[in-house]
């Protein structure tokens, strides 16, 4: 069902790039480039976004929109990000935040600076962090729950990073809290995996399993794939910590299938993309033979 929606929104998307083309105005191809690059990343086909987020990019560049360009270089950010391209994703960030701030909108500039702090935090990068998350903090707290939700995970993060666990523990149960009333079940798997990691540098074993048995629970019923590796990982150690060691081969059974699966799907995507790729070439030459 799930993929099928996928299929449905790419294909809206889509038919709505031919409309806005036909129509021939730059803004609106644009937006249109950016609901398919989104739908791209829905299915997890980096590659395929980063190819209509750049061209949307172009198209609101030449219109002089940069609040255009602040929007899909949030997306790109995301894009680079998952194409383990860090530094670009940063780069990307940093422009969006930098429009953002010009134009004196605070929400999405603070929302900016939660995303670059993210890519901080992935490449260990914690001075940066310590010094600005607070303002991004400031603005969002009692006016983006959202937002809010992810700064405590930030915190978090941060502080396991700085070995002071009891804080993080605390900042990620705090989080939890902001979450509850959004209900972000993707958000509350990143806080499970955190707390995890957490409960484990401590010795708190079983802490760590229960947490472990809650995001395995959780990523099962969103069914993405990627927060479903991740917790599938985080479960096989942390129930072999315990003694469960039926739970922890299955669970690395479980995780061994899944990465096959994911990686032989980008290789089916890959392929299907030089079809294309091939099949327009050829239509190319048989064109330029007739003419």
């Amino acid at each position: 069902m799930d993929s099928v929606y996928k299929s449905l929104k790419s294909n809206l998307a889509n038919y709505g790039l031919d409309i806005a083309e036909k129509c021939g105005e730059r803004k609106y191809i644009a937006h249109a480039q950016s609901y398919i690059g989104a739908a791209y990343i829905n299915a997890s086909d980096y590659k395929n976004a980063l190819k209509n987020f750049i061209e949307s990019e172009k198209n609101y560049t030449s219109i002089k929109d940069s609040l255009g360009i602040a929007m899909v270089n949030l997306d790109l950010a995301m894009v680079y990000s998952n194409l383990q391209e860090k530094v670009r994703s940063i780069e990307a960030t940093k422009k969006a935040a930098f429009i953002y701030k010009n134009a004196g909108r605070d929400i999405n500039y603070a929302v900016a600076l939660i995303d670059l702090y993210s890519s901080y935090l992935d490449i260990k990068e914690t001075d940066s962090v310590i010094k600005y998350l607070p303002i991004a903090h400031k603005i969002v707290e009692n006016r983006h729950q959202l937002a809010n939700a992810y700064v405590y995970q930030h915190y978090g993060n941060l502080n396991i990073q700085l070995k002071n666990y009891d804080e993080a523990i605390e900042n990620l149960k705090k989080g939890l809290e902001v979450n509850k009333n959004i209900d972000d079940s993707g958000l509350n798997s990143n806080f499970y995996n955190f707390l995890v990691s957490a409960y484990k540098e401590k010795k708190e074993f079983n802490m760590s399993y229960l947490y472990a048995l809650k995001s395995d629970s959780i990523t099962k019923a969103i069914g993405n794939n990627y927060d479903r590796l991740k917790s599938l990982l985080s479960y096989a150690k942390a129930s072999y910590e315990v003694g469960e060691n039926r739970q922890s081969h299955n669970a690395f059974l479980n995780y061994i299938e899944l990465k096959d699966s994911i990686i032989g799907e980008e290789k089916l995507k890959e392929i299907a993309a030089l079809e294309k790729f091939y099949e327009a070439e050829k239509r190319d030459n048989q064109i330029k033979i007739q003419q």
